[in-house]
């Protein structure tokens, strides 16, 4: 979380230095399809645009949420303070709009870059920023309930699996944090500590011998089990680590295997985001290496370790259909690829393309993704590699590289749309399908 928070704040300076944090809000004329040499699209007329900034900057880093015809983003009021706000997906003009934070910093909002489809459960969407729980009601924009939790807080991302959400969260015991899987009630601020991961006490960094990244939650077999991924401080001081990885059987409160090491004797980085699973393999992504473990025995059916250890190995991943994708988190080397989930066997690779990605979306066969490195938003073909969309902002400001982007399914056979916010501005283009 520190790492995105410090690379967010980076790009929000040289945006504010680069053009001014206030801007005019200028008609500018649609463009017309332009393609590269290759045939590859960089720029093409939106369908609609609506400044959601009013004249300030957007700190809001959410995935956008789609309910009915309605779209919401993040945005900002005329203070600068953070706001949610519900766009009509026809035409771009506002629905509604949610302020109701239990804290009113600079700044202070949303910071949940995956996709809101693991935290929305039809009109109930719950978000977590820092210590602060909502629950918004996406039909109105009214807020269902809110809780803040003491501790210290964990990913902020949630999921929801029928009417319960999960994260992780540290709670404290003797000044020493505990990180723990959180059960929560969608209805209701009620939540129920559940289970912490079997951590070692080698070191004792600041406040805490080791941390939780984030679970991953399914149904399996008539019973709810939650992968875990953890970490054990060795020497933070030399950024090292031991990665494991674990089942819970919630439905039986027991371990379906405890503790399953990964990698070598230290790790330089903890693991990259949530789980990925197809079948009986969970894919994760600690020390700049990908894994496929059986979910069930924590065996370790395959890795790829051949990347460079400068953080060209962080990667965002995730399953679609029968092929698993991963786009560079971090590192020096703009990398997208497509693996086989159940062997690692690379299906096609494109290098020298977008990267430095928090999210990846998918809709009829296209894998999208905005960039955090150069502003732009992404399309390729998921089947065989093919770059389709390299596209830049209609105005000067950049595409957000955190959050701000969703695709959404058409209807009647009409092609899809795709949501892409700038720092200041919601733009909603035609789908490649």
């Amino acid at each position: 979380m520190e790492i995105k928070q410090t690379i967010h704040v980076i790009c929000l300076l040289l945006i504010c230095a680069c053009s001014g944090c206030f801007k005019e809000d200028t008609p500018t004329a649609e463009a017309e399809v332009v393609k590269d040499a290759n045939g590859v699209i960089t720029d093409k007329p939106f369908l609609w645009k609506k400044d959601v900034s009013e004249k300030g900057l957007i700190w809001t880093t959410v995935s956008p949420a789609v309910y009915e015809n309605t779209v919401v983003v993040g945005g900002a009021t005329s203070f600068e303070k953070d706001m949610l706000v519900a766009l009509d997906l026809n035409t771009g003009e506002e629905v509604w709009r949610w302020t109701d934070f239990l804290t009113y910093d600079h700044g202070a909002g949303i910071n949940s870059g995956e996709s809101s489809e693991y935290s929305q459960k039809d009109n109930i969407w719950i978000l977590q920023d820092s210590y602060y729980f909502y629950a918004l009601n996406l039909q109105n924009g009214t807020t269902l309930w809110k809780e803040k939790i003491p501790g210290s807080p964990g990913n902020a991302e949630i999921q929801i699996i029928d009417n319960n959400y999960y994260h992780s969260f540290g709670f404290f015991k003797d000044s020493t944090e505990v990180p723990t899987l959180v059960r929560g009630d969608i209805y209701s601020p009620q939540y129920t500590k559940i289970v912490s991961p079997p951590i070692d006490s080698i070191q004792h960094f600041t406040s805490f011998y080791g941390g939780m990244g984030i679970p991953y939650v399914y149904e399996g077999n008539g019973q709810l089990y939650a992968f875990l991924q953890f970490s054990e401080n060795v020497n933070l001081n030399e950024s090292q680590s031991f990665s494991y990885v674990a089942s819970y059987n919630l439905s039986t409160n027991s371990y379906d295997f405890e503790k399953t090491r990964l990698g070598g004797d230290t790790n330089a980085f903890s693991f990259s985001q949530r789980p990925a699973m197809y079948q009986d393999i969970m894919v994760v992504n600690p020390d700049g290496t990908l894994y496929g473990v059986n979910k069930h025995t924590g065996d370790v059916a395959w890795h790829l370790e051949d990347f460079q250890q400068n953080g060209d190995g962080v990667f965002t991943y995730a399953v679609y259909e029968d092929k698993l994708f991963a786009v560079n988190k971090l590192g020096s080397t703009n990398r997208v690829m497509a693996l086989d989930p159940l062997t690692g066997r690379t299906l096609w690779e494109d290098i020298g393309h977008g990267g430095s990605v928090e999210s990846i979306h998918f809709l009829n066969g296209v894998l999208y993704f905005s960039s955090r490195g150069d502003g732009h938003v992404y399309a390729y073909d998921a089947d065989n590699g093919k770059l389709l969309w390299n596209l830049k902002s209609p105005e000067y400001e950049s595409f957000q590289g955190f959050g701000g982007f969703r695709v959404v399914p058409g209807k009647d056979g009409e092609k899809g749309k795709a949501i892409a916010c700038t720092y200041a501005t919601a733009y909603c283009f035609e789908a490649e399908r």
